[in-house]
């Protein structure tokens, strides 16, 4: 039988009061009727009060807080109203800029206190507010007296820079934490470096020296970030475990480590240093830059901002200084190849190779036909130039990168070189080259070593590569012709203005000029020498027509110092040779252009033949008494050829006799095609104004007239030939003869 429960009371019957049990340690419960008394209290600081105050012939900010208010805020243990203080500081200078003058002391004496804020808006705050109201206004005398001050805030800064890795290896975020702070003080000591250029010049001046050790300091953080990616050096000479640390928290070879908005940090705070260094400092960081921006991959971000950091400060660096020279000699050889690259000689024998392989139909060439494509070299030789990417460049996009050159500072020797080759040639376009020449003698105008620019003007205008047969590697040709030699000289000769004029440079290039055939019949139609020869004219004729020249004068034309008397001396057989050459060539283009049914028929009145000559006309337009002298040339040569010449030798081009040309031709010219050129060339001359006018004397028409008549006699006395100019020569004879007759016989 189970055990029955227990029974229990009524909880709820007969209580009238709860008894509370107490425990041993335990606290006891507040009544239910106590009252608590306790209190707490907050302050409230209401910095703009002094709003509702009443302050009128009080200089006070837009708050109506006066300087010294705003002053004992700029310690308030707030950031905001730290950072505040400073603003309200800026509009009171802004209002009132007597004020920052009369307390220049106080002023700058409290705001060093916030060069080492700890909160970044405050010290961003802060340096738009020396850079923009304080320095400015005050200016470098009123601050000077106060750098010892400012600098001993900053070097509190400099004494700890910059932090280096801890002897036991730290975690990663440690380092990343140091690595950081690396990085903005490097900032901030940057900031200061036009202040310690100040200090410099205060302690030159006889003030106070203040401790710029820092400096190197800055300049060795940057190297190493920007050549081996140490944010976190190692201790020297201290025994550790801990490797230096990159910007990835481990070492980063070659800059690796730095992320893309710490390569632009970097990237910025260098630049921004550069402009404060000296030279050897500054040279050495942008070595680093250059190295920095070679490692990295060609269209990463990274090198794009270091390209454009070198570019910005080649901008702003001053022509002729060291650093412009450094940025120059570093960023233009890397622009070079975008244009062209002249290969060394020994590629000559591949590019000929080729060509023979092209010639012969793309076959495969043997090493005889090699051989013999290299026995078969062209008489001048071969330049080899590689074509760069410009010129596969849309037109607008490759005309703006010429642009772009005008940006690289003066111009020196190794962009220089690739350029002349490239305008010798037709690596570029025809308009893209005159582009081209015209930045080039732009920035040579800049150039420190006028030496540099003379040199350049005379590999473009009178080197030997005009007469060589210029390739390409893959042995195409990309020799130029000689309308478009002649445009870039064009070009040229109206573009030395620029560098002083065409006189100054002739009197530089003279003694190189004089080694030149520029008077040798011998060498008539030679390639590189008639390019030579209308450079010469050209110059010449620029030179005459500037102020001073002396062009256009009577038949002496005076101002003889345009043009050095040695060169003037072989002018006039230039002249006339480069006349023959120019009018020989425009008719055999009207003779093509005729048979093609597009022209006129040759000989028919020689205008394109005129027009031609129409450089050699100016030059003896500016100087009418180099027309006589020339004619003569030009009969003493032909007389030459059939043998009643003088027998005096031509080649020194200075005294008028020509000497022997080979058989059959007056140098490479065909004889009565270079004897109708001189007719129509002395037919041109006798008709232009100025030389009318100049040669109105007794003794100096006699001269013309003679030279007329003699040119005349030697081309009637050349034998005729079949299929030859010798008719058309007999024709322009007789209209030389008419023409002489109306003109001077009247005038006698």
């Amino acid at each position: 039988m189970g055990k029955l429960p227990k029974k229990t009371r009524n909880p709820g019957v007969g209580v009238d009061f709860k008894r509370v049990k107490h425990k041993v340690g335990k606290k006891l419960p507040k009544a239910k009727n106590e009252t608590d008394t306790d209190f707490t209290s907050k302050s409230i600081n209401l910095p703009s009060q002094a709003v509702r105050e009443d302050r009128s012939g009080v200089a006070v900010n837009y708050q109506n807080l006066t300087l010294k208010e705003l002053l004992n805020q700029t310690s308030h243990h707030n950031d905001k109203s730290r950072k505040h203080s400073l603003v309200g500081l800026a509009d009171l200078f802004g209002r009132h800029p007597e004020q920052l003058r009369l307390h220049a002391g106080q002023v700058l004496g409290t705001l060093a206190e916030r060069i080492v804020d700890g909160d970044s808006a405050v010290r961003a705050e802060m340096r738009g507010l020396l850079g923009g109201s304080v320095l400015p206004v005050l200016g470098p005398d009123a601050v000077r007296p106060f750098m010892p001050v400012i600098m001993a805030h900053v070097c509190g800064v400099a004494a700890t820079f910059p932090a280096t890795m801890p002897p036991v290896k730290p975690s990663a975020a440690v380092a990343e934490a140091l690595s950081r702070l690396n990085l903005q003080s490097a900032q901030l000591l940057g900031r200061f470096l036009p202040l310690a250029q100040a200090a410099s010049a205060a302690v030159s001046g006889g003030g106070a020296a203040a401790d710029m050790s820092w400096i190197p300091s800055l300049v060795g953080f940057y190297v190493d970030v920007l050549e081996r990616g140490i944010l976190l050096p190692a201790a020297p000479g201290v025994l550790s475990d801990a490797p230096a640390a990159g910007g990835g928290g481990g070492p980063a070879a070659g800059g690796g480590g730095l992320t893309a908005g710490g390569s632009d940090a970097v990237l910025a705070a260098v630049g921004a240093a550069v402009r404060c260094l000296d030279s050897a400092a500054a040279q050495r960081l942008m070595a680093a830059v250059a190295s920095y921006a070679g490692r990295q991959p060609p269209r990463s971000p990274a090198r794009l901002a270091a390209l454009r950091m070198q570019h910005g400060l080649l901008k702003a660096a001053l022509a002729g200084s060291s650093m412009c020279t450094f940025l120059a000699d570093t960023l233009q050889p890397q622009l070079a190849p975008l244009f062209a690259t002249q290969l060394p000689p020994k590629a000559a024998k591949a590019a000929l190779a080729k060509r023979a392989a092209a010639a012969a139909g793309g076959t495969a060439v043997s090493a005889g036909s090699a051989a013999a494509a290299a026995a078969a070299e062209p008489e001048g030789g071969v330049l080899v130039v590689l074509p760069g990417v410009v010129r596969a460049l849309p037109e607008e996009v490759a005309a703006l990168a010429v642009d772009l050159l005008y940006h690289t500072g003066p111009l020196g020797a190794p962009l220089l070189k690739p350029l002349a080759a490239a305008l010798s040639s037709t690596a570029l376009p025809p308009r893209l080259s005159l582009r081209l020449l015209s930045v080039a003698l732009a920035r040579l105008r800049d150039s420190p070593d006028p030496a540099l620019a003379a040199s350049w003007l005379l590999t473009l205008l009178f080197g030997p590569q005009h007469g060589q047969a210029v390739l390409a590697p893959d042995g195409g040709d990309l020799t130029a012709p000689p309308q478009r030699q002649r445009e870039l000289v064009d070009a040229a000769a109206r573009g030395v203005g620029e560098l002083g004029g065409a006189g100054p440079l002739l009197r530089v290039l003279q003694p190189q000029l004089l080694g030149l055939p520029l008077g040798d019949a011998a060498s008539a139609g030679a390639p590189a020498a008639r390019l030579q020869r209308y450079s010469c004219v050209r110059l010449c004729a620029a030179a005459l027509a500037e102020p001073g020249g002396g062009g256009g004068g009577g038949a002496g034309g005076g101002g003889e110092g345009a043009v050095p008397a040695d060169l003037m001396q072989r002018l006039p057989a230039a002249a006339a040779l480069c006349g023959v050459e120019l009018g020989i060539e425009a008719a055999e283009a009207e003779a093509a252009s005729a048979a093609a049914g597009a022209g006129p028929v040759p000989g028919g009145g020689g205008g394109a033949v005129g027009a031609a000559q129409g450089p050699v006309l100016q030059l003896l337009t500016e100087r009418p008494s180099l027309v006589t002298p020339a004619l003569q040339f030009l009969a003493a040569s032909l007389q030459q050829r059939v043998g009643n010449g003088t027998g005096r030798d031509a080649g020194s081009g200075g005294d008028g006799g020509p000497a022997a040309a080979p058989s059959g031709g007056l140098g490479r010219l065909p004889l009565h095609a270079a004897a109708l050129a001189a007719l129509r060339l002395a037919a041109a001359a006798v008709k232009q104004q100025p030389v009318r006018l100049a040669l109105v004397a007794g003794t100096e028409r006699e001269a013309l007239v003679a030279a007329v008549n003699g040119l005349a006699a030697a081309v009637r006395e050349l034998p005729a030939a079949a299929g030859s100019d010798a008719g058309a020569c007999v024709l322009e004879s007789q209209r030389l003869a008419q023409t002489l007759a109306d003109l001077y016989t009247a005038a006698a």
